[in-house]
């Protein structure tokens, strides 16, 4: 398999809110020389530029062209479908915001007569709060804000801001994202991979990585804890199944036993 894998895909997620996590992921990436890494985030309050900096600052080479964000990714959706419109950003102040992707996309940001409201947060202070009340501008999120992005409320505990927005101002919410399978292709679109020479690694198989999968990339899966239960239940596959990212080494002969 390994000879066929040109492209490694990596949910950043995993690496940058776990120190462990991450000098296991730079010593898997400085093993492989001369192959191509890509990374995606879940995180709705990072640019691209952010999350680019963020792995430079690990050690992990990257450029804009090797990463993707979900809020570009949904505007470059909203650009295809309204062609120009200007935006209010709301967003989580625990990030810098620079607003690339907006700025990427050529979308204006404005703070009065705005076309759409766009939400990068569940987190809203009671002035977003008031402001979304006492409006009737249409509200676009990313799936990926909701803790399972599938934005299925019926089946949820949460008590989040998205089934408040759900319950009170559905009539005002753009439907937000494509498909999860549209999704997949926007992915594989943007960062100019052939799926099949692809592999995705990652710690939890949820329902949009399947999607990766049924494109045609190879998934593997690197086991955590007691998550081989969670596994043997799961309904989704994976093509390799491992303990750690050391043993993914030796199953693709990249490097050999001692």
């Amino acid at each position: 398999m390994a000879h066929e894998i040109k492209n490694f895909i990596f949910c950043a997620d995993e690496m940058m809110y776990d120190i462990h996590t991450r000098r296991h992921y730079i010593k898997f990436i400085n093993s492989i020389p001369q192959t191509c890494f890509y990374f995606f985030t879940h995180n709705c309050s990072i640019s691209r530029k952010e999350l680019k900096e963020t792995l430079l600052d690990f050690g992990i080479d990257v450029s804009l062209n090797s990463v993707l964000t979900p809020n570009y990714l949904l505007l470059g959706y909203c650009k295809k479908i309204y062609s120009s419109f200007s935006v209010y950003p709301i967003v989580d102040n625990s990030y810098s915001h620079d607003f690339y992707d907006f700025h990427i996309h050529n979308i204006e940001i404005c703070d009065k007569y705005f076309d759409l409201i766009c939400l990068s947060t569940t987190n809203l202070d009671s002035h977003h709060k008031k402001l979304i009340q006492n409006s009737t501008i249409p509200i676009v999120f990313s799936s990926n804000l909701c803790k399972n992005r599938r934005l299925d409320c019926t089946r949820c505990d949460l008590e989040c801001y998205i089934s408040f927005l759900k319950l009170n101002y559905k009539s005002r919410l753009i439907i937000p994202d494509a498909p999860p399978f549209f999704n997949t292709f926007l992915l594989f679109k943007n960062l100019n991979l052939n799926p099949s020479e692809s592999l995705v690694i990652t710690n939890r198989l949820k329902y949009d990585y399947s999607k990766l999968k049924e494109a045609g990339s190879k998934m593997a899966l690197i086991l955590k804890n007691d998550s081989i239960s969670e596994y043997l239940t799961s309904p989704y596959d994976a093509d390799i199944v491992v303990d750690d990212l050391d043993n993914l080494l030796y199953f693709l002969n990249i490097i050999e036993k001692a």
